[in-house]
């Protein structure tokens, strides 16, 4: 396959990224580099959007890795069903000591429940609004999708993939699986990773969550899901030192109308959870 680009963004993580990307783009016209600062991955993401061209978008992070035949088998799918916007693959870890060695399994990364999933755009969402079926590398998605949603929420630090998706689906007409371990997408698990920063990702989880919640897409076991986790959400942030965090993010995405009305309904209806949201805390007390 030769029909591709490649746009390297540089964030401003780290200063030799540039001189590597330029070895590249004097090699290869298909190359092409931005310089985008400190930014986040957001912002610099979308600067990378901005200029893409092509009919596909595969994101990649510098210390991830795709499988060499992947994009040949991806696009086959995509030819026998005009119909599909977004086909995605499995995913397998390593660790930076271990490069060639990949796993199902490493740390706190897994691909349990990840794999399998295909249906219409409504069924994306519903499994999305539960947890976060991709990471960032295994979708391969229309670009036309992420042009018109905006790409990514600046406001989002983390998170910011799953927030990505949720608003996607609204689009995805299909999505599918792809079931083979030629297509792989590998995730790198180090110390310095962004996906170990546990503390601001629970952050940033119920602002994602709040602002991707519309009820007349909800099936009804993930409206009481959304009702449930939010509240929890919501007490626990009252008693972490992340509240402040918590609140600014909150102020930041409730934007619209319908975001303000659905952090007011669940503030409001929090006294009916806290009986349970008790017996819940002192259930896994007891069981741990």
């Amino acid at each position: 396959m030769t029909d591709w680009e490649c746009i390297l963004v540089n964030n401003g993580r780290f200063e030799e990224t540039r001189d590597a990307a330029k070895l590249y783009v004097n090699r290869d016209s298909r190359f092409k580099y931005l310089e985008s600062g400190s930014m986040g991955p957001s912002l610099a993401r979308n600067e990378g959007l901005a200029i893409a061209q092509g009919e596909f978008v595969q994101f990649l992070d510098a210390d991830d890795k795709l499988s060499p035949q992947r994009f040949s088998i991806l696009l086959d799918l995509f030819a026998r069903d005009l119909g599909l916007d977004l086909v995605y693959s499995g995913v397998k870890y390593f660790a930076t000591t271990a490069n060639n060695t990949y796993v199902d399994s490493l740390n706190d990364l897994s691909s349990q429940g990840k794999g399998g999933h295909e249906g219409s755009g409504e069924d994306l969402y519903n499994l999305l609004i539960r947890r976060n079926i991709f990471v960032i590398n295994s979708p391969l998605i229309r670009r036309e999708i992420l042009t018109l949603i905006g790409g990514f929420t600046s406001a989002f630090t983390h998170l910011e993939d799953w927030d990505l998706w949720l608003r996607s689906s609204a689009l995805v007409r299909k999505f599918q699986f792809a079931n083979d371990e030629r297509a792989l997408a590998f995730v790198r698990s180090h110390q310095t990773s962004l996906s170990q920063n546990t503390t601001s990702m629970r952050s940033h989880y119920l602002p994602v969550l709040l602002s991707n919640t519309f009820y007349s897409r909800l099936k009804f076991k993930n409206f009481v899901f959304v009702y449930v986790i939010a509240s929890e959400f919501i007490i626990d942030s009252f008693f972490n030192s992340n509240f402040n965090q918590v609140r600014k993010l909150l102020i930041s995405t409730a934007f619209t109308f319908e975001n303000y009305l659905k952090l007011f309904i669940h503030f409001i209806l929090l006294p009916l959870y806290l009986p349970i949201y008790i017996v819940l805390k002192l259930y896994r007390k007891l069981v741990k």
